[in-house]
């Protein structure tokens, strides 16, 4: 039975549309040109491989075959602009949440949008979204996991960070945990995204935080920032105290922690 197969049986109500491809270039490219075109929201898009798999900041997100879960979906949510920056939040809570359900191991966040196991990183979360003046028109969400053992598919740059979420004795269960892991995320986003505002899942966004009170290096264009990460706020920027004692507040900005 495949993946599609196994989502079918899944109770997801009649908020999402799922159409599954053997091999894109990119979910999240793939998404936007049929958001584009009028797609519906909770339209999603679920392959086995990305050809050319996106991370943050321009970066590429490893996606070889057969051994993770890439997936994209679409919400047209009526906020303002500015509350778009609780959108990759919500959903990384959710993914934690269903990580933890699925393979029984803690995972953590890394500000702002990475999960981690046993301080490895198993999951990226990519949201690019189009504004209409001083509204969100839509956002297409691109969750990428690593679900089995991978390292002779993977660069060498990111193999010793890399981690998975199951144990080399559970790789048979690959296409049932692909299942569970999309129908997981996606129920558990729907419940938060209809009172998204009311902002009710950042206080576990916190409390997963991997870097909270731990010496941190933001990279920020070409400067480097050192200090202690200590605090996440309403919306979603990281305080850092720096090592002259003052204070400094992040939007964005690659976040990096020595374990």
């Amino acid at each position: 039975m495949n993946v599609e197969s196994i989502l079918k049986s899944c109770d997801l109500g009649d908020f999402y549309n799922i159409i599954t491809y053997d091999c894109v270039n990119s979910t999240n490219d793939t998404l936007k040109e049929m958001a584009h075109n009028g797609a519906a929201e909770g339209t999603v898009v679920i392959a086995n491989e990305q050809s050319n798999g996106k991370g943050r900041r321009g970066k590429s997100f490893a996606s070889p075959p057969g051994t993770g879960l890439y997936f994209s979906f679409l919400v047209r949510p009526s906020i303002p602009a500015k509350k778009s920056v609780l959108i990759t939040p919500a959903i990384a809570v959710c993914v934690s949440k269903t990580i933890e359900d699925v393979s029984g191991k803690c995972a953590m966040i890394k500000w702002v949008n990475d999960i981690y196991i046993e301080n490895k990183k198993v999951c990226g979360i990519l949201t690019e979204s189009s504004f209409s003046s001083e509204n969100l028109d839509y956002a297409v969400i691109g969750i990428g996991i690593n679900i089995a053992k991978s390292e002779l598919y993977f660069p060498k740059d990111v193999r010793s960070v890399a981690g998975c979420i199951l144990n080399d004795d559970e790789n048979a269960e690959k296409k049932k945990k692909k299942a569970q892991l999309v129908s997981g995320i996606l129920k558990k986003f729907f419940d938060i995204y209809k009172d998204i505002e009311q902002e009710t899942f950042l206080d576990e966004y916190r409390q997963r935080s991997l870097i909270l009170g731990k010496m941190v290096c933001v990279n920020k264009g070409n400067d480097v920032i050192r200090g202690v990460a200590q605090e996440i706020d309403n919306d979603v920027r990281l305080k850092v105290k720096l090592e002259n004692g003052s204070l400094m507040l992040f939007n964005s900005g690659e976040v990096s922690i020595k374990f």
